[in-house]
This record gives structure tokens, sequence and C-alpha cells, in this order.
């Protein structure tokens, strides 16, 4: 829930997970790093996207990105796109023809998976393809091939080909650290340990015989149980601060544990755990993934902080002639290529 990030309303909530409000910052750094000053989107229903579009816009305005489509400033402040409230062909049908005659090259999809496939198929009957289309990276794995609109699955994944994915990053990038609440385990061996329990590996985190999908918010769970434990070490430990007045609830215990959550800095399994001035989300990263042809999801770059560091690892492909090319080096801060708008007659 983005809206727990909201200090006036939860002012002593505290996560260790990145709300997806965040990927909108770094889709639009990639949009205007790939040349684009326009962009689109398409949002679901108010009462659960709302507090996407008003990051979208903020985020837009820091880059100078401008948002197009319908005015839907009344019930979502500041946003200009599509709205599609219900997972249903002919609402799908309505974005899809506003989109192509937009005309826009970047598309961000800010929807549950069901709606993105409908969008695609309704896109694909109307020939608007070769779309960049961002989308939130913690869909499920396969999201474009589930055969369940009256286009072929094949073709809703080709038109999902080259889309961007932008989820938290889970795993911290120097997986060598030392775990600040282990007393030898490193990130990789957390990882490892965790891989071996679920009885998979990384690449396969699909549906369980047991009937449940390994999740890679494991990695955050597990800061947040440290991030407890050394709360309590802090206080019982360090303070001397009397076990019953935490078991009381007394004022003081809660001043002090809130005190120590905001003081929070130490090596957790996604990186290091600490939070900003008045801040309920920690300084995370997020994670920029492509998916390529074959269903592949390569890594791209990172963001965070106002800022997208490409990693060196995958090319960057699009649909168009000559949209193919290196994204890095490492610790590059631009690429050299540029996906081309659509021409309007």
């Amino acid at each position: 829930r983005p809206g727990l990030s909201d200090r006036t309303n939860f002012p002593n909530f505290w996560r260790t997970v990145l709300p997806d409000t965040f990927c909108n910052a770094a889709w639009v750094a990639m949009a205007k790093l790939l040349g684009h000053s326009s962009i689109t989107a398409v949002t679901g229903e108010t009462q659960n996207w709302k507090s996407m579009t008003d990051a979208l816009v903020l985020a837009a305005a820091a880059e100078s990105i401008e948002l197009k489509g319908v005015d839907l400033t009344a019930e979502l402040p500041g946003f200009y796109g599509y709205q599609m409230s219900i997972d249903s062909q002919s609402a799908a049908a309505d974005v899809a023809k506003g989109l192509r005659l937009l005309g826009e090259r970047i598309v961000i999809l800010m929807m549950f998976h069901k709606r993105n496939r409908l969008v695609l198929c309704e896109c694909h009957k109307l020939g608007y393809t070769n779309v960049i289309w961002m989308v939130l990276g913690w869909l499920p794995a396969g999201w474009w091939g589930i055969a369940d609109t009256d286009c072929a699955a094949a073709d809703v994944t080709q038109m999902a080909t080259g889309f961007i994915g932008a989820n938290m990053q889970f795993w911290r990038s120097d997986m060598s650290a030392q775990l600040a609440c282990s007393n030898s385990m490193t990130a990789e061996g957390f990882r490892q340990e965790w891989l071996r329990r679920q009885n998979t590996s990384l690449d396969n985190l699909n549906l369980r015989p047991e009937g449940y999908v390994p999740a890679l918010e494991a990695a955050t769970t597990a800061d947040a149980v440290c991030m407890y434990a050394q709360m309590l070490h802090e206080l019982l430990v360090l303070q001397q601060l009397p076990l019953q007045s935490l078991s009381q609830r007394t004022s003081q215990a809660y001043t002090k544990i809130q005190d120590t959550f905001a003081s929070t800095n130490f090596e957790g399994v996604a990186g290091t755990v600490k939070f900003g001035p008045n801040r309920a989300d920690p300084d995370g990263s997020i994670i920029v993934q492509q998916m390529q042809n074959g269903g592949s999801i390569v890594d791209i770059a990172t963001y965070s902080q106002g800022r997208l560091v490409f990693l060196g690892l995958n090319n960057l492909v699009f649909g168009l002639p000559g949209e193919a090319f290196f994204a890095g080096p490492a610790g590059a801060t631009s690429v050299s290529g540029r996906a081309a708008s659509f021409k309007t007659c």
C-alpha cells in the first residue's frame, strides 16, 4: 500500500520493502534517456491506483516529461492518460483506440496483468505495434503468455516483447557482504539457503507443488526481522531499558522504539537498510529489466536516489530497425542509443 508512506496519516509506520510508487521515477528516467519528452499511461481504478498516478505526475514533472492523453485531472490530479477500471475487452478496446490515435511510443501500464493482456490484444488488432510498454516487474512470470484473451497467446507475447519492467531490487549488488544479523552468513549465503529450502533455483520461481510461489520478499522480510531485532538489542542490552517497560507499552518505550527505528543503519539482504528524515520507506533501489525475445528477463539498470545507473550486462532491444544497443558500460548513467518516436500524419 503506497499510501502508508504518508507520514501525516501514518507517522509511526516503517517498512523495508519499497512501494510500487518508486517505479514511476525509474520509468520516466528511462523514457528520457531513450530520447522522449512525452509519454502516456494507462491506469486502473482510482481506489487502487491513484497513489501511482500521483507519483507519476511528480516524476514526470521532475524530468520535464509531458504526460499525454485524456484529461483525467478531475479525479486524478495532474494526470493525463487513460483509465481502465474493469477487466473488460470493450474497455480495453476503447483504451487501445485512444492509444493508437495518440501515437506515443512509450506507454506505462499501471494495472494488474489481466488488463495488460487485454490492452495488448486490442492494440494488436489495431496494428499498434512496437510500443515500448513499461510495467510492474513483480507481475507473475510469463504473464504475457496466459491465454485468456481472444488473441493468440503468441501474438500477445510478441506485443509484450521489449517491455521495461521495474521492481524493487531485492538482492543487494554486493552479495558477498556480511549480514549484520548473522555471525557468519553473507547475503549470498542467505539467498542460497532460502533457495535450498524452497527446493528451487533463482530462475524458477514458479508455483511450487505445495501450492505457493516463492516470493522475493523473503529478502525484505529477513531485513525487517533484523531491524526489529536490532531495535530490541539497542534498547534492552545497550540502553538497559527494562523489559517491563516494553511489555507494558509505556509511552517512553514507544518513543524510544520509534527513535531507534529512525536511526536504523545496517547491512541487510536487500542492501544497506536506512531511512531518510521522516521517511517510512527505506533508501532502496529499483531494478530495471527488459523482456526480450523468447521471454527472457534481463537486468538493464538500477535506479536509486534520482539516478539511473546501467549495469553493462545486456543490450536494450526494441522493435524498430537499429534499436539494439549496449546498456552500459557498468556504471554509465546514459546510453548512446535512442528509441524512435512514431511518425504521425
